[in-house]
């Protein structure tokens, strides 16, 4: 398998311990409460969805590119120690939402080779009639 099927616990987890370890103090707006409380539910929701999520499976690194993205890494790395606390939240919040910009995306390709196959039944009927006529 390509994808996981719903957003892994792992990533759920991660994705409100990064709130907590972001707000350590005791939350005192009621709104950014709610802001939170929303993201909960919509952790919830996607791990029991049926929506297709990203999987390190999928990553295949070509030999001749492992320097760059040993570099890479490191640089990331480096990011990461030095402002950890938003990037903890920004990356645990693009993996959850990877699974619905992963479903649009998927969504939007079949789409695209439906009007595809449309386009060239078309053309391939206008092909026959014009061939009919010429008969």
């Amino acid at each position: 398998k390509s994808s996981f099927v719903g957003l892994p616990t792992p990533g759920a987890a991660a994705a409100m311990a990064s709130i907590v370890y972001f707000t350590p103090e005791p939350l005192t707006n009621e709104f950014f409460a709610a802001g939170i409380m929303a993201y909960m539910v919509l952790m919830a929701f996607f791990m029991v969805s049926t929506l297709p999520f990203f999987s390190v499976k999928k990553l295949k690194a070509p030999p001749e590119h492992l320097g760059l993205i040993l570099v890479g890494l490191s640089i990331s790395v480096a990011i990461a120690w030095r402002y950890n606390q938003g990037v903890i939240l920004l990356g645990s919040t693009l993996y959850a939402m990877s699974g619905p910009i992963q479903y649009a995306w998927q969504r939007r390709a079949a789409a695209k080779s439906g009007e595809s196959a449309i386009r060239a039944a078309a053309a391939a009927g206008e092909s026959d009639s014009s061939a009919t006529k010429l008969m």
